[in-house]
């Protein structure tokens, strides 16, 4: 895999995973936080094991967002992922998503 399609599968992996995030409301006061979500997937994009956040918030504000991520993985699971990938499989079964509020919000 190149890398440019290595940042067009993570591009492609990013939009499908906050289509299905509906992000916990925060504080106005709370710090902004951004989940780094590890994923181990089987070769027809489903999860081989649940995800794991790498980040778990120390802030109890901060934790229904981090719920929502993880709700958010599991909702859009299995991935259907795109023909040009499939092949790719070794490339893309660990990966590491950030999930961030400002960016879903876009």
């Amino acid at each position: 895999m190149t890398a440019s399609q290595e940042a067009s599968l993570d591009t492609w992996m990013i939009k499908t995973y906050l289509s299905c995030w509906k992000p916990a409301a925060q504080p106005a006061d709370a710090n902004r936080y951004v989940a780094r979500v590890r994923l181990k997937f089987k070769s027809d994009g489903s999860l081989l094991k649940p995800p794991k956040l790498v980040n778990p918030p120390s802030d109890p504000a901060q934790k229904p967002q981090a719920r929502s991520v993880l709700q958010a993985v599991k909702a859009c699971d299995p991935l259907q992922m795109p023909a040009q990938y499939r092949s790719f499989y070794e490339q893309w079964k660990t990966k590491t998503i950030l999930f961030d509020p400002q960016v879903a919000a876009r």
